[in-house]
């Protein structure tokens, strides 16, 4: 099964080609500002690389969010547009899901920042996951004290709130900041995601647009 995957959700772009689990390449771009003129040529670039065309791939996979709104909306379209054309599946990750996969512990919480001291945020206890959230870090510090375990900390909504978080929290830090297309393919391998019908895949956001706001 060779999958091609796509998070467009930060700053970073990144593209990826995965069979069976294992990745066989990954390329990025950091000019977030071209993601949309960037990320074809990108996707076109991992394929020469990697000895294979488009009609190669089995399955996609993308980034669904939270992260940049333009940015997923800009990923989502590609995968969906791609997987139409040649009738294959989409499997959607979340950000939060893909640094989960990169934390790769049992005891971990992703973080992104979503700025007023509000985080996107999920979290793993053992095989647990708690649901994808918007919340202020106090909440989430409140919420995670009562876990009572060593937690490890992930993603850039760990940046502005370190201290806090070691003053109230038995924790660890890791210093990935953002979600990766290769992460998406491997959460989605090894939790066995199921593959949807392009048109369902759709962009989780977990707040409005700050226009909407």
């Amino acid at each position: 099964m060779k999958v091609l995957s796509v998070d467009t959700s930060s700053k970073v772009a990144t593209v990826a080609v995965l069979r069976d689990g294992e990745i066989i390449l990954e390329k990025e771009s950091e000019d977030q500002k071209t993601h949309s003129e960037k990320i074809v040529p990108l996707v076109d670039s991992v394929l020469e690389e990697a000895n294979l065309e488009l009609k190669d791939i089995d399955e996609f996979c993308v980034c669904i969010g939270p992260g940049s709104f333009t940015g997923i909306r800009i990923g989502v379209s590609l995968v969906k547009a791609m997987a139409e054309a040649l009738n294959k599946k989409v499997v959607g990750v979340s950000s939060l899901c893909g640094l989960i996969n990169a934390a790769n512990t049992d005891n971990v919480c992703a973080m992104i920042d979503a700025l007023h001291d509000n985080v996107y945020c999920q979290y793993k206890i053992g095989n647990d996951y708690s649901t994808p959230d918007c919340k202020n870090i106090n909440e989430l510090i409140e919420e995670l004290k009562i876990k009572n375990t060593e937690i490890t900390f992930i993603g850039n909504g760990v940046l502005s709130h370190r201290a806090l978080l070691t003053e109230n929290i038995k924790c660890k830090f890791n210093e990935v900041e953002f979600s990766r297309a290769s992460d998406l393919g491997l959460f989605s391998y090894k939790n066995n995601l199921k593959s949807e019908e392009a048109y369902k895949i759709v962009p989780i956001y977990l707040r409005k647009a700050q226009p909407e706001r």
